[in-house]
């Protein structure tokens, strides 16, 4: 079970969305489109948000939504802006596109196109690059405005595993925008004080805890089994200079759940069982996070005021790595704020999995990604 695989989406807020520079998500698609049509220079929106200049912006978004600081509002809107093309230059089938990576030149041809989830009309037009790579698959809007003097933007998503995952309501919450290169702080701060009320009610469409219900197991309880040895084994003779005993702590580590070795959810309530003992908690939620390292991939948020150790939780939605692998999410937990979870640079990924799931099932999850384990293992030494 990888956790470079998850891909999450539990809220249904594309509403909200559509009023976030979207002009009705770029509209209808015709059989002539080409890149011409997003011919230029453009720059990714995520770019400005630090910019102080958006502060203003952030707080009228946020005095429309009770319990939200100007602070959560950026988190949002970094979140869901996420891009790690920094900028894009587009010429014929050409596009150039730049990250902190440098830059790197892909050439696509259109596809067809697909409609948008929940916008009736709309469509993402489907591009595919011969090269592999991080942004083989792209789809993107039409460039559209939401009025005469609002600004010029496109959305876009993109990705190396084909065009299914990148419109899948997995992706719901990720909407990468690029503006016009000479676009100014000004405007892009504009243009979100003008919806301030709309993105408002993005924001009040706090996480529930329904994703999660049922009962499960931490998956560290599983990794002293010794019917784990030969996973243990398999994957070592994957890697540079690995051991056994070496893939072993890594995976302990990485899973490491902290003496939580059950959580049961219902409603609201999580019952937390650690140290022989259970307690149970009510939680609300408090918006999301992107997961740094994966694109459109989220933390969603989770506060309990009278929980001690575990009063602060992060969680990924539930997922499986393929059609017949094991469900299971990642979460992170503490009592010292959700920064302090969110902005860890280190590898933790405490793991939970359906309570009826066999150390076998485990194993067997294990030796199908022996490969990527090894590498990733390697990697972190």
């Amino acid at each position: 079970m990888s956790v470079l695989k998850f891909r999450n989406g539990i809220l249904a807020l594309l509403v909200a969305v559509a009023a976030f520079s979207s002009g009705g998500c770029g509209g209808g698609g015709d059989s002539d489109v080409s890149m011409d049509k997003w011919k230029g220079s453009w720059k990714s929106e995520s770019g400005y948000l630090k910019d102080s200049g958006m502060n203003e912006a952030y707080s009228a978004v946020a005095s429309h939504v009770s319990g939200v600081s100007s602070e959560d509002v950026k988190g949002a809107f970094e979140a869901m802006l996420y891009s790690s093309i920094d900028s894009i230059k587009i010429s014929g089938g050409a596009a150039v596109l730049i990250s902190n990576g440098g830059a790197v030149s892909y050439d696509y041809s259109l596809v067809g196109t697909t409609p948008i989830p929940g916008f009736d009309g709309s469509v993402w037009n489907k591009f595919e690059s011969e090269q592999d790579g991080p942004f083989k698959y792209l789809i993107v809007t039409e460039v559209h405005s939401d009025g005469p003097d609002a600004m010029k933007h496109w959305h876009f998503r993109y990705g190396a595993s084909g065009f299914d995952s990148l419109v899948s309501g997995d992706n719901s919450l990720w909407w990468p925008t690029f503006v016009a290169a000479d676009t100014s702080i000004e405007k892009v701060a504009k243009d979100m004080n003008d919806e301030a009320e709309a993105m408002a009610q993005f924001l009040s469409s706090s996480p529930s805890l329904s994703g999660w219900d049922g009962d499960w197991k931490s998956f560290s309880s599983y990794l002293d089994d010794p019917a784990m040895d030969s996973a243990y084994e398999a994957i070592a003779a994957k890697g540079k200079n690995l051991t056994a005993a070496e893939v072993e702590t890594a995976l302990k580590n990485m899973y490491d759940s902290k003496g939580v070795t059950a959580l049961s959810i219902r409603g609201d309530v999580i019952t937390v069982t650690s140290g022989g003992g259970s307690m149970a908690y009510d939680y609300e939620g408090r918006m999301f996070a992107p997961i740094s390292g994966f694109d459109g991939v989220f933390w969603y948020k989770f506060e309990a005021p009278s929980a001690s150790d575990q009063r602060y939780m992060v969680m990924t939605s539930v997922h499986s790595d393929g059609p017949d692998a094991m469900k299971h999410w990642h979460v992170r937990f503490g009592d010292a704020g959700f920064s302090a979870l969110t902005d860890r640079t280190d590898f933790w990924y405490p793991t939970f999995v359906e309570s009826s799931t066999e150390v076998s099932d485990i194993a067997s999850d294990f030796l199908a990604e022996a490969d990527e384990l090894a590498a990733m293992i390697t990697a972190l030494k």
